[in-house]
């Protein structure tokens, strides 16, 4: 497959790709041990509601590494109640991000950088297996800094959970940064959505971004930072083989009772070339994900749908502690 465009040459949008930023990039030792690199990957069965994640990042200066695998079918209440869990937070790290066997057991192939991938996992008492190839639709979507990039892929392959069989045969979006250092120290920010989406080869999407402002009447004494169009940080659009920025989204997350668990999600993305995407989701599978003890990501599968368009992918609503204190309601 040829991409048609890498997408804005020059643009402010992204930084130019480069196959080495699939290895270990070098370690900037002011960075000091909140330095992290991470490598994600998974896939999703919509027709079960099942969704994997593949999750792992090493902290080179402390010379550990945490990560493993998730896949759950539905929604679950909490973590543990995953239908298949082996996450591990305190491993050594591999010598290599690719082509390697992480501790966790998942083996990660390089067949092509920046293009093709195969990962096999094996769990015997377990009854669990999986492997699967990833092939990319689109380009590396990589940040302006040079530091992090997303890429919708196509994946295909084979599950066993926990003795029952599933084709594995949809979209994923993978994630990979690095050179940065990610603290968890507590802050004092509303929910982050991490949101991605592919609907086939030619269309996929993918925003970074807060809620919007506007529709939350205490935001602005709440978060003063946050300020109305100001809470896109960044994300692409891939629309006919070409990859255009996002210069504006309308973000809002539809939550449960208690205020804080996703349900629903709508969003109007506005691209750099000014096309306007009207995108709603809706959960099908989900996991609240410790990712640590500061932080709890809500990992959800979402059923996508823009313009009579369906697609799928994964939803990460991201929230900090002092936001959830003050906006839970209890049960």
């Amino acid at each position: 497959m040829e991409f048609l465009a890498y997408g804005e040459p020059g643009s402010k949008h992204f930084a130019e790709p480069d196959a080495g930023f699939e290895r270990f990039q070098p370690w900037p030792k002011e960075a000091g041990f909140e330095l992290v690199e991470t490598s994600y990957f998974g896939f999703n069965i919509p027709a079960e509601n099942i969704n994997c994640e593949i999750y792992h990042w090493v902290h080179p200066h402390l010379g550990v590494s945490t990560g493993g695998v998730f896949i759950f079918k539905g929604r679950k209440p909490f973590q543990i109640a995953a239908d298949y869990a082996d996450y591990r937070e305190f491993m050594p790290m591999p010598v290599s991000i690719v082509n390697c066997t992480w501790p966790s057991g998942v083996r990660i192939d390089m067949i092509e950088p920046l293009r093709r991938f195969r990962i096999e996992y094996t769990d015997k008492p377990r009854d669990t297996w999986f492997e699967v190839e990833y092939l990319a639709i689109m380009p590396l979507a990589v940040r302006p800094d040079g530091h992090h990039f997303t890429q919708a892929m196509r994946t295909k392959g084979r599950l066993v959970l926990r003795g029952s069989e599933y084709k594995i045969d949809g979209y994923f979006t993978r994630d990979r940064s690095w050179g940065d250092k990610r603290t968890e120290q507590p802050m004092s920010v509303p929910p982050l959505s991490w949101s991605v989406g592919v609907f086939d080869d030619k269309f996929a999407f993918h925003i970074a971004a807060f809620e919007s402002p506007e529709r939350h009447a205490d935001y602005a004494t709440r978060y003063a930072f946050l300020k109305p169009g100001e809470n896109h940080l960044w994300g692409y659009v891939w629309h006919e083989g070409k990859l255009s920025g996002i210069t504006r989204v309308d973000n809002h997350v539809t939550r449960a009772a208690d205020g804080i668990t996703p349900e629903a999600m709508e969003m109007r993305i506005t691209d750099s070339a000014g096309r306007v995407y009207d995108i709603r989701g809706a959960v099908q599978a989900q996991m609240p994900f410790q990712t640590w003890a500061n932080m709890m990501g809500f990992m959800s599968m979402v059923r996508w749908e823009c313009d009579g368009r369906v697609g799928y992918g994964d939803h990460q609503d991201c929230n900090y502690s002092d936001h959830a204190a003050s906006g839970y309601v209890a049960g």
